[in-house]
C-alpha cells in the first residue's frame, strides 16, 4: 500500500456503507477499514488521526482508540468511531 501519488479517490454511498459498524444507537468506522478502502498504510492512517487539529474533548468522543491481535497474535492499535 503506497501513500504517495496525488489519484484521490472517491467515496460512493455504497462504498461508506460497507465501511461502517452499527450498534444500537451508533455507527462507526475503524481505521484499519479505512486504510485498505483507500490503500494507505495503517499507521499513517494513525498518524492522521492523531495529528487532528481538534479539542482534547473532540479527540475523546469521536475517536475511540483500541487494539486487535495481528496474525502473529499481537496486540496493534486502531481507531474507531
Amino acid at each position: 500500500m503506497d501513500d504517495s501519488g496525488s489519484d484521490e479517490q472517491q467515496l460512493t454511498m455504497f462504498d461508506a456503507m460497507k465501511l461502517l459498524d452499527f450498534t444500537d444507537d451508533r455507527l462507526f468506522v475503524n481505521s484499519i477499514d479505512v486504510a485498505e478502502r483507500f490503500e494507505k498504510q495503517h499507521n499513517n492512517v494513525l498518524r492522521s488521526i492523531e495529528a487532528l487539529e481538534c479539542s482534547p474533548e473532540f479527540r475523546a468522543l469521536n475517536f475511540e482508540r483500541s487494539s486487535y491481535s495481528t496474525t502473529q497474535n499481537k496486540s496493534s492499535p486502531h481507531s474507531t468511531k
